[in-house]
Parts: C-alpha cells; sequence; structure tokens
C-alpha cells in the first residue's frame, strides 16, 4: 500500500503540470481535425461541405423543405448530433455500433475521437442542420499529426507507467491489507481510525511514535495525498505488533559512533550510551 501511494502522488503531480500542455495539444489538434474535414469537404461540394448536407431551418419539422446554403460557415456551431450525443455523453470509439444500412441506422465509428467534432458544426449523419461528415472527409481528418516535444512524452510515459504501477500495487494490498482483517488482527490501531475525529487532509497533526492518538484510513490514493496517514498506520500496526517481541521504538535505536570511532580508535570498544 505504501508503494501504490507513493507511485500515486507521482503521477498525480505530474499530470497537474502537464495539463496545460496537454489542453493546449488537445485544442490544438481538434482545430486541425475540423479544418481537415472542411478543406476535404470543399474539394467536392464547395457550396456544402458535403455533396448531401443541407441545413433544416429553425421549426421545420422536416428536411424536405431545407434550402442550401451558400457559406461554409453559416452553420450553427453548437449543434452536435442526436444520434451519438445523448445526455452530453458521447459513445467509446470501441463501442463498433453497426454499420450503415443497418436496422439501427447507426453509422461506422470515426476513425478519430468523436469528441473533436462536439460542438462543430459536422455530424456524422447530417441531421439537426449539421454538415454530414463523409468518409473521405473523416479520413482527411484521422491523418491529422501533431508534432510534441521530448519533454512531453516523457511526461506521458511517467504517468503512464506510474497509473500501471499504482494499480499493481493497490491490487495487491487490498487482497490482504482491509478495515476487516485490520479488526481482526490489529484491533487497537483499528479503533484508533474508526473514531478518529481527523479528516482525510490532517496527516500533519499525529505524532509518529504516539501509540493512541487518533488516526485515520487512507482513504483514495488517485488524490496523491493519503501517504502520511499510511505511514502513521504501518507505525502503529508495528507498534500493536511488536509489544509481543519486546518493540520498543526509537527508545531502542542504536547511536551512531562518535567522530573518533570512524578512524579506528575505539575499535573493539563498546558504543557510548
Amino acid at each position: 500500500m505504501i508503494e501504490g501511494f507513493i507511485h500515486a502522488r507521482k503521477f498525480n503531480y505530474a499530470s497537474k503540470i502537464a495539463r496545460s500542455d496537454t489542453t493546449a495539444l488537445w485544442t490544438n489538434t481538434r482545430g486541425l481535425v475540423l479544418t481537415a474535414a472542411r478543406e476535404e469537404g470543399l474539394k467536392g461540394a464547395p457550396n456544402l461541405l458535403s455533396t448531401g448536407s443541407h441545413l433544416t431551418p429553425q421549426g421545420l419539422p422536416s428536411p424536405a423543405n431545407s434550402v442550401p446554403t451558400n457559406s461554409a460557415h453559416s452553420t450553427p456551431t453548437n449543434i452536435v448530433d442526436r444520434a451519438f450525443d445523448h445526455g452530453n455523453a458521447l459513445p467509446s470509439i470501441s463501442a463498433r455500433p453497426p454499420p450503415q444500412g443497418s436496422p439501427s441506422g447507426h453509422a461506422q465509428p470515426l476513425p478519430f475521437p468523436p469528441e473533436f467534432i462536439k460542438d462543430s458544426e459536422f455530424t456524422r449523419d447530417g441531421r439537426d442542420g449539421g454538415v454530414k461528415l463523409t468518409e473521405q472527409m473523416a479520413a482527411a481528418a484521422s491523418k491529422v499529426t501533431i508534432p510534441v516535444s521530448s519533454h512531453f512524452v516523457n511526461t506521458a510515459q511517467s504517468v503512464s507507467q506510474g497509473i500501471e504501477a499504482a494499480d499493481y500495487c493497490m491490487e495487491h494490498s487490498q487482497q490482504t491489507l482491509t478495515l476487516p482483517k485490520m479488526a481482526q488482527y490489529f484491533p487497537t490501531t483499528f479503533a484508533r481510525m474508526v473514531h478518529s475525529n481527523l479528516g482525510a487532509d490532517e496527516e500533519y497533526q499525529p505524532d509518529m511514535e504516539d501509540e493512541e492518538g487518533e488516526l485515520f484510513w487512507p482513504g483514495q490514493c488517485t488524490t496523491g495525498e493519503g501517504l502520511g496517514w499510511v505511514c502513521l498506520m504501518g507505525k502503529a500496526m508495528i507498534h500493536e505488533l511488536g509489544k509481543e517481541c519486546g518493540y520498543i521504538g526509537l527508545k531502542g535505536i542504536i547511536p551512531k559512533p562518535r567522530a573518533e570511532a570512524q578512524s579506528g580508535s575505539m575499535r573493539g570498544q563498546p558504543f557510548p550510551r
């Protein structure tokens, strides 16, 4: 558990540092994807962006009364295809809906993240006045690439490895360290945690060597915090279990030898008390 919390803290803070860079890259990539789709649409139908798409006037229930437009930028920019945006929740690319022509009428999954066309003029089937995203336009958009710095690649790799390491550690720790097992084998430490009035952000309150003070169950490691609580809980468990074998904590620590002992002048002599 201690190792898992360490990894979680590292990747949590690393992701916060890279958040601004990630947001800027995402925004830039989305703009390039939409631009590539627009340019591909203009090749086939300069007036409509897509050869079968029309704009449905406000209030008209049927696309039969739709009127084509002469501007590629006159389409409302806040229209999202209802066929794949239910409750503002976009489906996963890996969901793989049935192909076109199937009884359900769903389109093929996009070759790029569907979040890139959310709140844009493009929709999958051109309904609700949106510009239909053709296969050619989607293919052109999927070829968009962006350069990233070596520092960003290293940060992304570190975060990915940190998440995997934390997942591995926590998966194994929860098999042996749980509240029921704490109550069974460490009742004193368990009582100090469950009857505590401390909060998750008060790791600085307890004394490491205190054997009676309040503690706190570590909670979620994904916040990047809680490592102090894990150490305090581990120390309390050592104190509780160590009483049976005579563990006395810092009182039994072996002092460092004096400076002259390092030169060999005190070799063979007992350590000073």
